[in-house]
C-alpha cells in the first residue's frame, strides 16, 4: 500500500522479515521502534487473540517512544474489540482507528497527515542521479526497504544515464554475473563502453595519472568482454588502439600500470589482426620485449606465464618458418614456472605449451615426417600422443585447484576435444576419438547450464556434428 505512491519511494519500511536468526528479537524491535517514524499495525481478529507480542511489548513500546501508530484493517474486524485491545495495552494514548486496506489513497493520505502534524518531515523524493544509485541499490539488497530488483534496476539505469560512474560500474557487474537481472553480456559490453566515453573524456580533461588509469582498465575490460563475445576482429582492433595510445601516455607520466596496461594493448592488438603476418609478429615481438623488461623489474609469475602464451602466439599465429623453436621456448619457460607456482594458471600454461608442441607435430609428421623426427626422436607418435595426454593431465589438475570457467573450459575444448580430433583425424581411431568428445560434451553441457557464453555455444555445436 506504501509503495503504491510515488512519494514514499525512498521511505525505509521494516517488518519481521528483517529479523536476523541468531539476533536478540527484542533488542532488534526496540530498536527499530525507537529509530522509526510511524509504526503501522496490520488489524486482523487474530491480532485481538490475548496474549500477543503486538500487545504486549510493541504496541506500548511504540507509544512510549512517541511514536504515531496507524492501525491498517486487513480483514473485517470488530471496532470495539479492537478499542479494547489497544487500551488493554497501553494508556498513553487514545486508541486511533483503523483504516481499512481497500482504501489506499486513505492509508497514505493518512500517513502524509501523520507527517505533516509537524513531529516528522516527508523528505521529498530524491532525483538527484547519486541519491537514485544509492536508493536503487538499497532496493537491490533489501537494506531497509523490501527487495525489489525491477525498481532497483530501473534507478541504477537513471543514475548511470546520468553518468554517475559508480552506477555505471554497477551495471557493468549485474550484467556479468547475474546480480538482480539475467546475465547478459552485450548488455555488459554497452555499459563498459558508456563507462570508457566517460573516463575518456575525464582523462582528456585532466590528463592525470589516476584518470589515465582508470581508462586503461576500463579499456583492457572492454576488450575482454568484446573477446568472450567474439567481436569483429576490427571493433577489437580500434579499442586495442586506443589502449596503447593511452597505456602510452601513461607510461610516459611514470606510472608502473603504463607498462603493464601497454603489454595488454600490445598482445590484443596483435590478436585482433588476420592475415598481416608481418604486422602481427612485429607487435608480439614488441610484447616480448616489453615483458621481459617488466619481469625485471617485477617478479610477479602471471607476467612469466604472458611471456609463455606470447612465446606460442609467435608459433601459431605469425606464419614464423620455425614456429618449433618458440613452441619449445615456451614449453622450457613454462615447466620451469611450476616449481615457482603450483596455481591453476600455471597448470593450465604448462598445458598450453604441451598442447602447442602436440598440435604442431601433429600437422607436420604428414608433410614432413624427417623434421618431426628429428625434434622428438625414434618414435614421434608415440611423443606426440604423450604430449596431448600431458596437456590433458595439466588441464585436469588446473580444473581440480580451480573448478571454475576457464580451467573447465579449456580442459573441455583444449585438452579432450584436441586429443579427440588427434584420434580421429590423425590416428584414424574413431571408437577413442568418439570417447573424448562424449567426455568433452559432458563438460560442455555443464558449462552451457552455467555459463552460456557464445564460445561455448559455438564448441557445442561443432562437437554435436
Amino acid at each position: 500500500l506504501i509503495r503504491a505512491d510515488e512519494d514514499f519511494r525512498d521511505v525505509a519500511v521494516w517488518y519481521d522479515a528483517f529479523l536476523t536468526p541468531g539476533e536478540n528479537f527484542n533488542e532488534e524491535i526496540e530498536t527499530v521502534l525507537n529509530q522509526c517514524n510511524l509504526m503501522a499495525m496490520m488489524v486482523t481478529p487474530e491480532l485481538l487473540e490475548l496474549p500477543n507480542y503486538i500487545h504486549s511489548i510493541e504496541y506500548p513500546k511504540a507509544l512510549g517512544f512517541e511514536k504515531a501508530v496507524l492501525p491498517v484493517e486487513m480483514v473485517p474486524t470488530d471496532p470495539e474489540q479492537f478499542r479494547n485491545f489497544c487500551s488493554s495495552s497501553s494508556d498513553l494514548a487514545p486508541a486511533p482507528t483503523p483504516v481499512k486496506k481497500e482504501e489506499a489513497k486513505t492509508v497514505t493520505d493518512r500517513i502524509k497527515a501523520i507527517l505533516a502534524s509537524g513531529k516528522i518531515v516527508l523528505k521529498k523524493k530524491g532525483d538527484d542521479p547519486e541519491h537514485l544509485f544509492y536508493i536503487g541499490l538499497a532496493y537491490l539488497s533489501g537494506t531497509d526497504v523490501e527487495p525489489d530488483r525491477e525498481l532497483a534496476v530501473s534507478l541504477i539505469k537513471r543514475s548511470a544515464e546520468a553518468g554517475v560512474i559508480e552506477a555505471v560500474e554497477k551495471l557493468i557487474s549485474m550484467f556479468t554475473v547475474g546480480e538482480g537481472v539475467a546475465r547478459n553480456l552485450r548488455d555488459a559490453e554497452k555499459w563498459q563502453t558508456t563507462l570508457c566515453d566517460i573516463l575518456t573524456e575525464k582523462a582528456e580533461d585532466s590528463c592525470t595519472t589516476e584518470n589515465l588509469e582508470k581508462l586503461c582498465k576500463a579499456l583492457n575490460r572492454l576488450l575482454d568482454i568484446r573477446e568472450e563475445l567474439a567481436d569483429d576482429k576490427n571493433l577489437i582492433a580500434d579499442i586495442a588502439q586506443k589502449l596503447v595510445e593511452y597505456a602510452e601516455r601513461l607510461r610516459s607520466a611514470g606510472s608502473p600500470e603504463g607498462g603493464r596496461y601497454l603489454l595488454f594493448g600490445y598482445i590484443k592488438q596483435a590478436d585482433s589482426l588476420r592475415f598481416n603476418f608481418a604486422e602481427k609478429k612485429e607487435i608480439y615481438l614488441k610484447a616480448v620485449r616489453l615483458c621481459r623488461e617488466i619481469i625485471k623489474e617485477d617478479s610477479f609469475v602471471g607476467y612469466k606465464r604472458l611471456l609463455v602464451s606470447l612465446y606460442i602466439k609467435l608459433g601459431e599465429h605469425t606464419a614464423d618458418p620455425h614456429p618449433w623453436n618458440w613452441f619449445n621456448k615456451a614449453n622450457q619457460l613454462a615447466t620451469v614456472l611450476e616449481k615457482e607456482d603450483k596455481s591453476w594458471h600455471t597448470e593450465n600454461c604448462i598445458a598450453e605449451s604441451f598442447l602447442a608442441l602436440a598440435r604442431y607435430s601433429a600437422a607436420r609428421i604428414i608433410e614432413s615426417p624427417s623434421e618431426v623426427k628429428r625434434h622428438l626422436g625414434g618414435d614421434p607418435d608415440r611423443m606426440i600422443l604423450s604430449y596431448f595426454e600431458l596437456a590433458v593431465g595439466y588441464f585436469s589438475m588446473g580444473k581440480a585447484l580451480q573448478d571454475c570457467f576457464q580451467t573447465r573450459f579449456a580442459y573441455a575444448t583444449n585438452g579432450l576435444g584436441c586429443l579427440a580430433d588427434y584420434y580421429r583425424h590423425y590416428r584414424k581411431d574413431n571408437n577413442t576419438a568418439k570417447k573424448k568428445y562424449i567426455g568433452e560434451l559432458t563438460e560442455l553441457e555443464w558449462l552451457l547450464k552455467y555459463y552460456p557464453c557464445p564460445k561455448v555455444i559455438r564448441r557445442l555445436a561443432v562437437v554435436n556434428m
